[in-house]
């Protein structure tokens, strides 16, 4: 693992145990017990869109690589189609569309070209 790799994983973990998702957000102050107005998770919203931002660029560390082993694979039930979703997401449509034509997923990589082609505005191809 290089060194980014490593603070990468560390950031990971810094924001996941950043709360306590067990919590009902209750706070005790001298003997008195203080619970939000609007008792949610609202107040965690920075932090999720964080850890999601580091599952981006976990993924595009991950996309680098060109050989994976077996075991990855079978996880990840077809990382090519995996990886067009991530650039979906990140708004590269062109990126994505060239991706899904790659997958082995028959129905995911159709989806995914439809979606792709839509975003992109060739809606006659469709």
């Amino acid at each position: 693992m290089t060194c980014k790799e490593i603070i990468l994983l560390k950031k990971i973990k810094e924001a996941i145990t950043c709360y306590s998702y067990n919590d009902n957000a209750k706070n005790e102050f001298n003997g008195r017990v203080f619970f939000p107005f609007n008792p949610n998770i609202s107040f965690m919203a920075n932090n999720f869109k964080t850890i999601n931002n580091y599952f981006y660029e976990l993924n595009n560390i991950i996309f680098k690589y060109k050989y994976l082993s077996n075991d990855l694979n079978r996880y990840k039930y077809d990382l090519i189609l995996e990886k067009s979703r991530v650039f979906y997401e990140q708004g590269m449509y062109k990126k994505a569309y060239k991706c899904s034509l790659k997958s082995s997923d028959i129905i995911g990589k159709h989806g995914m070209m439809f979606k792709c082609l839509y975003k992109l505005g060739k809606k006659k191809k469709l």
